[in-house]
């Protein structure tokens, strides 16, 4: 912390002793309200002909090193002001000088620069960088990859600042119901189940899917759909199994879409993950402006897909696959809920 000038209230007295140019003594009538540390300055005028010491040309600031009782050890001539002799009965006085204001000064100009050296080194930025607005962006990382907060408020990711949202989409589990597959098998006696799929044969053995689209998408990625499956029972190393999903998503303001846009995955059974419940992940990208120009997918478009297993390439394996899991991964740059 800086040092500054010491300061205390309602100290004023009088000159006890003359005093000529030359002194480095004071004395004064009374040392009561004087600060107890140093330094601090002292006013000293001839109160009897001026009532305000900025109205006597032989005014004079002085700065107390040091005192023993009422007697005060001064350096003169402070704050521009020349050494004086100076009458017994002359006001001298604890008043707000200018080197006060110029200390407090330096030292809000101290911690301005201070702050600004450490946003810096922790990447803050502010900027106006929207046209007539009252109040600055802040920007928290560097000129690529930042977490902006705008000036109405709003947070937002930019670059590799971008995060991941994951979901879970609703299934139908209705038709599963009504059709009464694909089956629900419990593993083993264990706590998981999933549901059983073997190679489509227009039988229902299909999965459905649906979600909004989250208002925190960045609008302009990917989606990314991942499905955790294990083998039924125990495979032949290198025989494969594959999936498809056909999805589309559809807005308020247009037909909703018969047509859907097929995505495959195809697994090879791998040594050492071949036996019954083995685990395996199913990886599925959205093309999010595969339906072309103007009808990209936009956040809270309802987003439907079907999962179905096909013909594989041969060997095929032998039992059915689990469908056990499932999400959705999008990249996000609002932190909230876009509007």
């Amino acid at each position: 912390m800086a040092d500054f000038l010491e300061k205390s209230n309602n100290y004023i007295s009088t000159i006890a002793s003359a005093v000529v140019a030359d002194d480095t003594t004071i004395v004064v009538s009374s040392a009561t309200n004087l600060p107890d540390e140093f330094d601090y300055h002292l006013t000293i005028w001839n109160s009897a002909l001026y009532a305000n010491p900025s109205g006597d040309v032989g005014m004079e600031v002085v700065n107390v090193t040091a005192r023993c009782g009422t007697t005060l050890t001064v350096t003169r001539a402070q704050e521009g002001r020349s050494a004086s002799a100076h009458a017994v009965g002359a006001s001298i006085a604890l008043l707000l000088t200018t080197a006060q204001s110029d200390e407090w000064e330096a030292a809000i100009n101290v911690n301005e620069t201070g702050i600004a050296t450490n946003v810096t080194a922790i990447g803050l930025n502010t900027s106006h960088r929207e046209t007539g607005g009252n109040h600055p962006d802040l920007t928290v990382g560097n000129d690529t990859d930042y977490l902006d907060i705008s000036s109405g408020g709003v947070i937002s990711l930019v670059g590799a600042a971008k995060r991941k949202l994951t979901l879970r989409a609703e299934v139908n589990v209705d038709e599963v119901k009504k059709q009464a597959v694909p089956l629900q098998a419990q593993i083993g006696a264990g706590a998981f189940f999933g549901y059983t799929m073997p190679i489509y044969a227009a039988d229902h053995e299909e999965l459905y899917f649906k979600e909004n689209v989250p208002g925190r998408w960045d609008g302009a990625s990917d989606v990314t759909i991942h499905f955790l499956v294990c083998l039924e029972d125990a495979e032949d190393v290198g025989d494969y199994f594959k999936f498809q999903l056909s999805w589309n998503h559809s807005q308020v303001d247009e037909p909703v879409p018969v047509a859907t846009n097929d995505e495959t995955d195809e697994i090879i059974v791998v040594a050492g993950r071949n036996a019954q419940y083995d685990a395996y992940q199913l990886e599925f990208t959205l093309d999010w402006d595969a339906n072309g120009v103007g009808h990209e997918m936009l956040s809270h478009d309802l987003l439907s897909a079907r999962l179905r297993r096909v013909d594989a390439t041969n060997p095929d394996i032998t039992n059915d696959i689990l469908v056990m899991d499932w999400h959705s991964e999008y990249t996000v740059d609002k932190m909230f809920k876009a509007t």
